[in-house]
């Protein structure tokens, strides 16, 4: 929709002035916190034009009036994306993905945005995509039991498989596995189909063995955070509770959390639900990606009602968005592989 700057600077005072007071915004009240150099008459005639194309609306008899969702739509499609990236630094100077502790960086990472939007906060991550392995170990326990140990540049993973092996064989797999598997991510060692020479055929038992055990730790590892559920209790459209019960089972239920987290792809994306079933009805969601390379591997959503501060919840998440992305796209210097370790 092409509108005047005029009718996008009066837009955004209702928006911005319904955030503060979560109440119908009048034309005075409009003339007096936002638009001084505009008269009454002007402020008056643009609010009718800007409800006649569906973007502003008159609840009940009240003289002031709300946005729809159109109209916030609009305001952040059109208006905001000018927007300029919020200082992050303090969220993600600790923003050092490894393997074994994802799920406390997701943590704190999330309830430190919850505390700078003062919104419910749900953040994910898979270093399954671009964890680089380095080294492939194994080492017997007993006699059917052997520890299988893959060094990646993003930590370790370990994990018990069944094999009679004996040490020689064990060590012997171990340098071949790690010729094979050494510079490629965990998610092209399940995806690609490797060729096994006879010259090796004798261990492609413990190769399949490997690719399985390997396959098997992207749920372990594919992380999400919830913080700041309890925010949602200070904003007047979460009073019903039958609302609040149906937001509180979605953050209980993964499957539907992976349904919220879903989005086009783009690096900032805003949902405001509309659909009478929905148990999310009249909430927005703003979500933000980060990427390791063209790779979308973990987003951040900030959860609340459709009457949001959306400059302030978007220009964090752009900022968010920007440095994690950076930092996870630099080599982690603490475990890269040292030359000539096999």
């Amino acid at each position: 929709m092409n509108l005047s700057e005029r009718k996008k600077k009066i837009l955004s005072a209702v928006i911005d002035e319904n955030f503060l007071t979560a109440e119908p915004v009048s034309s005075k009240q409009l003339q007096e916190n936002y638009l001084k150099d505009f008269s009454s008459a002007t402020i008056r005639n643009e609010l009718a034009t800007l409800e006649e194309l569906g973007l502003l609306y008159h609840p009940h008899t009240s003289s002031g009036r709300l946005p729809t969702k159109d109209g916030i739509k609009l305001y952040v499609d059109e208006i905001l994306p000018s927007i300029k990236s919020a200082s992050v630094e303090d969220l993600t100077k600790m923003f050092d993905a490894k393997l074994d502790n994802v799920s406390s960086v997701l943590k704190t990472t999330a309830k430190a945005i919850s505390e700078a939007t003062n919104y419910t906060t749900i953040m994910s991550l898979s270093l399954y995509d671009f964890a680089i392995i380095e080294k492939v170990g194994l080492v017997g326990i007993d006699e059917n039991s052997v520890l299988a140990i893959v060094s990646t540049d993003r930590g370790t993973i370990k994990d018990l498989i069944t094999l009679e092996a004996n040490e020689e064989e064990l060590e012997s797999s171990s340098k071949i596995l790690t010729d094979i598997f050494r510079g490629k991510t965990l998610r092209q060692i399940e995806n690609s189909d490797f060729l096994i020479t006879s010259e090796i055929e004798k261990y492609k038992y413990m190769f399949e063995l490997m690719v399985e055990m390997i396959a098997s730790q992207e749920k372990k590892n594919n992380q999400i955070a919830i913080e700041g559920k309890n925010k949602l209790l200070e904003y007047p459209e979460f009073a019903d509770s039958s609302k609040l019960r149906s937001a509180f089972e979605i953050f209980e239920e993964p499957s539907s959390l992976e349904s919220l987290l879903d989005s086009t792809g783009q690096n900032i994306e805003t949902i405001i639900e509309t659909d009478e079933n929905s148990p999310v009805k009249d909430c927005a969601i703003v979500t933000a990606s980060y990427k390791v390379g063209d790779k979308t591997i973990g987003k951040a959503s900030v959860f609340g009602p459709v009457r949001m501060d959306y400059k302030n919840v978007i220009s964090i998440l752009k900022g968010l968005s920007s440095e994690i992305s950076h930092k996870l796209n630099q080599p982690n210097k603490n475990n890269s592989s040292k030359k000539g370790d096999d």
